[in-house]
């Protein structure tokens, strides 16, 4: 299986399995793309040639776009009928737009990555092969982080941006003060325990409603939380710490879209849990000087949302 990896500055890592190496593409706005080996040397070594991707390497954290010391990708050597793995690291000078289509129309996919599999940048442009024409296309489904908030009774209703919390949303759109200021940790308890659903609107075009594989794939949920496309259920979250992919069925999908989270309360939630364990599981609650909640060790969430 061989693997594409976008990254956030603008270039594309691609296996070249019959060239055996790894190539950095930076494709241009004529739909053509200048590719640099950044691993391998043509030998036979790299057989395997595919890309690994280690924990953090999703996040560039490098100033003016070059490589921290933790960005790395993986290839698997063969070496004496033994696999082990070379670590490589290759600069980022530059910070480029992807344009619409990479790759060479050719007999064979020298791009390659799983037909059909579709990745994504942090700018919302989404990225799919096409076997028929060897390229890697690139479809902008929404260029904006606009988000469609209310909590249960609908005395909330805003726009608001993510990653972020009900907190800083709602102190984005001046909706609340700021929440660390005085006794506002205390004097805004009440956010916790509503239910709050957060939307989502986008499109889709007829090249990626002509696939055959729909995933959709979250970082990170905080933390319980029902996952829904255009009425068509798609799962439960319940652990902030991991990501979280469903896949999605072709029918659940439109050229307009909603996607939707209807979230739980974190609070509520952990003293159901602790309810339905019928046991004692200490810590019970903090100390009354932190004003915090109880349960924690019920949910999968970081322990300074129930106090500190």
């Amino acid at each position: 299986m061989e693997y594409m990896l976008i990254v956030r500055f603008g270039y594309i890592y691609v296996s070249d399995y019959y060239n055996h190496r790894v190539l950095k593409l930076l494709p241009n706005s004529n739909s053509s793309t200048s590719a640099t080996t950044v691993a391998g040397t043509g030998s036979v070594d790299y057989v395997l040639n595919q890309l690994y991707l280690p924990s953090g390497i999703h996040d560039l954290t490098g100033s003016n776009g070059t490589d921290s010391p933790s960005n790395r990708l993986y290839i698997p050597l063969e070496m004496f009928v033994l696999t082990r793995f070379v670590q490589f690291m290759s600069a980022i000078l530059q910070i480029t737009e992807l344009c619409s289509v990479s790759g060479t129309n050719g007999t064979k996919p020298w791009l390659l990555n799983n037909l059909y599999e579709i990745c994504s940048d942090t700018n919302g442009n989404v990225y799919f092969a096409k076997q028929s024409d060897y390229r890697v296309h690139r479809c902008t489904i929404d260029n904006s982080n606009d988000w469609i908030i209310n909590n249960h009774n609908g005395s909330y209703n805003i726009r608001g941006e993510v990653p972020g919390t009900i907190h800083t949303i709602l102190f984005a759109a001046n909706q609340i003060s700021e929440p660390y200021r005085g006794y506002n940790d205390v004097n805004l308890r009440y956010l916790v325990y509503d239910l709050w659903t957060f939307r989502k609107n986008f499109s889709l075009t007829n090249d990626i409603l002509s696939l055959t594989k729909f995933t959709i794939h979250f970082d990170q949920i905080d933390t319980i939380a029902n996952i829904t496309l255009n009425q068509c259920f798609l799962g439960q979250t319940n652990n902030m710490f991991v990501g979280y992919s469903f896949d999605i069925t072709r029918n659940c999908l439109k050229s307009t879209n909603e996607l939707r989270l209807d979230f739980e309360s974190p609070v509520i939630y952990a003293l159901d849990q602790s309810q339905s364990y019928n046991d004692s599981v200490p810590p019970f609650c903090p100390p009354d000087i932190q004003h915090g909640e109880c349960h924690v060790q019920f949910i999968r969430k970081e322990p300074c949302s129930f106090s500190w």
